[in-house]
């Protein structure tokens, strides 16, 4: 089975799940903007974001070990998961008390401190998630995650629309959310105890080896989430509440496209190159070129339609004026959409090559960049200046990982497909300039229909990769037991 049969064989059920989940993310984003507005909404990222930056400490590394580990011998499962269940507990019990004392220290009023501090609450809840999920991916039973998270997103929204059509305020949001997240790591701890039993014994040699691993991929954490999140921060301090709306409100229909680089690098191709690097250098360098491949294919057309309909997007998904300042931030973010989802191929091969401490000198330097850039334009530029420097980040980020693959390992043949991409895009982007309709429906549609010709025509997917999507996608309407994936 060739490599990229196997990766669409197992993300199919990934794909499929993840149209329900991001599919309920947007019709909640919707409501939260309509309902809380653009002051209470931006409140409301900002607890998001700031539980995300202290949601690393939690993290601690312990996830990206965990899953190696596990790729290569499904036997050490549940060693590596114990050990990171019980590190996490006392490592969430510290990142939530971090947290309260910095959002003391950074001088929000009560109501907002009272936001950051319940939501914070998934801090514990996520970081439990995070290591059963590795776990799965490990393991290669991937249909677990996705019924998991199905039922975390769907649930939530779903209660979350009910509590903001009686009235309920971003409290009561945050507080549907926390109790979302926790039902999501139940389940799925229930789930693998049932379907995949793994042996719950508590090993001192795992504990040290997961400390002894940590320390670049958590530096990578850190800095990464400063570079990815601290925008949001800085933006609360240095402007006002609706500025940070419209930033958030941006930034929120950016980190739903980040479904893409998170079902296809993270959950499919981390464990799959994780084995390869072992095994075959060949193999390795091929799956790394597939994956990248099925990025720019995807991100192309995704970043140069957020791009060209910023503006349409938002008043749909926001509705009213009120959010229109949002379609500058969002334009400024594609670019850096399509970036990230070469990063994500680029991140994952490192670490499956045991190079994560390329990946943590790295999210230093862009860290450094990214908080030094902001101070300079928020306060002329501010929400569009930060998304400017956001994609910018992620260009720099890009830069240093290229150089830091081993030379034999860089995909060459996919220069190619990016421009094949680049033709079929920009012949879609001069369509919908040209379309002069105000439906986004119509011109999502319409773009997709002209980017899917257009690379029929240019050659941008092969036959060869048609009959092997084919064959995958009628694999899982037979499906067999649960395996592990293996490449030729």
């Amino acid at each position: 089975m060739s490599t990229l049969r196997g990766a669409l064989g197992n993300g199919a059920l990934m794909f499929g799940s993840q149209l329900l989940t991001w599919s309920a993310t947007l019709v909640l984003t919707a409501a939260l903007g309509r309902y809380l507005g653009v002051a209470g909404f931006g409140h409301l990222y900002l607890a998001i974001s700031l539980a995300a930056i202290f949601g690393v400490l939690v993290g601690f590394g312990l996830d990206d070990q965990l899953v190696r580990a596990v790729a290569r011998d499904p036997g050490t499962a549940g060693r590596y998961l114990s050990s990171a269940i019980i590190l996490k507990l006392a490592l969430g019990v510290a990142a939530y008390v971090a947290l309260l004392a910095t959002v003391r220290i950074l001088g929000y009023d009560e109501s907002v401190e009272g936001i950051i501090a319940l939501y914070g609450l998934t801090l514990m809840s996520n970081g439990l998630s995070g290591s059963l999920t590795a776990t799965y991916q490990g393991l290669q039973r991937l249909g677990n995650v996705a019924v998991g998270t199905v039922i975390e997103k769907v649930l939530t929204a779903g209660v979350a629309l009910l509590v903001l059509a009686r009235g309920g305020g971003v409290i009561e949001i945050a507080t549907v959310i926390v109790v979302g997240s926790m039902i999501g790591a139940l389940w799925k701890a229930l789930a693998l105890a049932r379907v995949a039993p793994v042996p719950w014994t508590i090993h001192a040699g795992t504990v040290t080896a997961l400390l002894r691993g940590s320390p670049p991929f958590i530096l990578y954490a850190i800095f990464g989430a400063i570079y990815y999140r601290m925008d949001i921060v800085l933006l609360s301090k240095m402007t006002d509440a609706t500025v940070v709306g419209w930033y958030g409100a941006a930034y929120r229909l950016f980190d739903t496209m980040v479904f893409l680089p998170s079902i296809v690098a993270a959950t499919v191709m981390f464990p799959i190159l994780a084995r390869l690097s072992e095994s075959s250098r060949v193999q390795l360098k091929r799956a790394i070129a597939e994956a990248s491949k099925i990025m720019l294919i995807a991100g192309v057309p995704i970043a140069a339609g957020l791009f060209v309909l910023a503006h349409p997007i938002v008043l749909f998904i926001y509705g009213g004026g009120d959010f229109a300042g949002a379609a500058d931030a969002l334009r400024w973010l594609a670019p850096g959409l399509l970036v990230l989802y070469m990063n994500s191929i680029l991140g994952v091969a490192l670490v499956s090559l045991n190079l994560e401490r390329r990946l943590a000198i790295v999210a230093v330097i862009a860290a450094a960049f990214n908080v030094s850039a902001n101070i300079l334009l928020i306060p002329r530029f501010q929400h569009v200046g930060a998304a400017a420097v956001t994609s910018l980040t992620e260009v720099l980020v890009f830069s240093y990982l290229a150089l830091s693959l081993p030379r034999d390992l860089i995909p060459w043949p996919v220069l190619g497909v990016a421009a094949r991409a680049a033709i079929a895009a920009t012949v879609m982007v001069v369509v919908l300039e040209l379309a002069g309709s105000s439906s986004v429906i119509v011109l999502v549609g319409l773009g997709a229909l002209t980017y899917a010709v257009c690379g029929l025509l240019v050659g941008l997917v092969s036959p060869n990769d048609i009959a092997v999507i084919r064959d995958a996608l009628s694999k899982r309407a037979n499906p067999q037991p649960d395996r592990m994936v293996t490449a030729e």
